[in-house]
């Protein structure tokens, strides 16, 4: 995703993949995030073996990226000829009521 927002300080840019963190230049100005959404999405992506980074700099915007892996579903041909997906890692749900 690309944005042509304020940019990110070079300081900052690990941190803002924590939860709750927020951006000392965004607690000037009128933003109402909660510093969640990006810490989110990196341990959704994480957690299905892919990756996320972001490209920064000040007043430039910036480009979040995120990776999955190229072979996360294997097949597996079963007795009858037809074929079956698995998921070579296990899916959120299975995480979360496991």
């Amino acid at each position: 995703m690309r944005d042509t927002g304020i940019g990110i300080e070079d300081d900052e840019k690990d941190k803002i993949f924590s939860a709750f963190y927020r951006s000392n230049s965004t607690k000037d100005k009128d933003s109402n995030g909660a510093g969640i959404g990006i810490a989110l999405t990196r341990r959704l992506v994480e957690l299905h073996g892919g990756m996320v980074g972001v490209e920064s700099n000040v007043d430039n915007g910036s480009i979040f990226w995120l990776t999955f892996p190229e072979n996360e579903c294997i097949k597996e041909r079963t007795a009858s000829g037809t074929q079956r997906f698995m998921r070579s890692n296990p899916s959120l749900i299975d995480l979360l009521f496991d």
